[in-house]
């Protein structure tokens, strides 16, 4: 069960969570840009030095390979992928690269990243003496604290800070001393994916999946429709042009209060009169709601909370679910 009291601090508090373990790469060359843009369906073209940006990467079919997070220097940029999507990531780079002053360097073990979470996270950084201001408007910051060197950026969950792995336990240990007082406290993925879920975030590996589009999973405002062409552009115009999406994310709301989180997922298909009509893609618990929730990706006619859907776990138990609007209200 999630502990109530850390639930709470990742809302109204401050909280740190471990996200190392996601991928990193370092791209070089003066066409790293270029070529990305070219790559993704987000417009990088205006993208200037020590600016920050969410890009969607899709394959030929238009089917989503990440939503990643580009830091951009002027002399390098660093990739931020799905947890332990770098090599995909890079193979796909590499694929694509022919002539251009390009290099991609996986830096993901060298590299541990912390999320600061909860309504009184800025308190921290104004304890480190960090102002803030720039990363609400797309930038991030490079800047040393206690001679560590680190990067702070702002991304859907909140502020991020890099640092070399060398240094991440004594990072660690300053931002926990100076957080006492704040009641900071660490939170494990648990509380973490119960807290993006109630966002109606999705997330690498769940919803973000090379099965679904950008318009499948609440993806699409990261796509550009005015710039140039990209794998799977043709097919992301069309769906588009021609009004043809048949599946969304829902949130979803399980009305018995003894799920096997496993039980779920490994038999994750929706129904209705014996119809398959969907698939739960995430779930966790909700202490606000009191309830587990969860994320799914509905056959668009069937988004209707007053249907009756439910899900066949072991034994041919029945659990009901009920659809609600993202994000949850909580």
């Amino acid at each position: 069960m999630i502990d109530k009291e850390k639930y709470f601090k990742a809302k109204e508090g401050i909280v740190i969570f471990d996200r190392s373990e996601q991928g990193k790469l370092l791209l070089k060359g003066s066409d790293r840009i270029d070529l990305l843009n070219r790559l993704c369906a987000t417009d990088l073209r205006n993208l200037s030095p020590y600016n920050s940006s969410h890009l969607v990467l899709t394959n030929e079919k238009g089917r989503i390979l990440d939503l990643l997070f580009i830091l951009h220097k002027n002399d390098k940029s660093i990739l931020i992928t799905g947890e332990n999507n770098n090599n995909k990531i890079k193979d796909w780079l590499d694929k694509f690269t022919f002539t251009e002053d390009f290099t991609v360097e996986d830096i993901t073990s060298n590299y541990n990243i912390l999320l600061i979470m909860g309504d009184k996270r800025e308190l921290l950084f104004e304890k480190l003496k960090i102002n803030l201001n720039s990363i609400y408007n797309g930038k991030f910051i490079e800047t040393n604290i206690d001679n560590i060197s680190v990067i702070i950026y702002n991304d859907r969950f909140g502020i991020n800070i890099i640092t070399e792995k060398k240094f991440n336990c004594d990072l660690n240990n300053l931002i926990n001393k100076i957080g006492i007082e704040l009641g900071l406290t660490d939170i494990d993925f648990d509380i973490f994916n119960s807290l993006r879920i109630e966002k109606g975030l999705p997330l690498y590996g769940h919803e973000i999946v090379e099965k679904y589009n950008p318009y499948e999973v609440n993806l699409i405002n990261y796509v550009s429709f005015d710039k140039g062409c990209y794998p799977g552009q043709e097919v992301i115009a069309r769906i588009d042009s021609q009004d043809k999406i048949q599946k969304n994310l829902c949130g979803l709301i399980f009305e018995k209060n003894d799920v096997n989180y496993e039980e779920i997922l490994s038999s994750p298909k929706i129904f209705l009169n014996d119809i398959e009509v969907g698939i739960v893609t995430s779930i966790g618990y909700s202490v606000g709601l009191n309830s587990y929730i969860g994320l799914g990706i509905i056959k668009k006619n069937f988004i209707d909370s007053k249907l009756d859907l439910y899900i066949k776990v072991q034994y041919n138990k029945i659990i009901k679910i009920i659809i609600s609007d993202l994000p949850f209200k909580v």
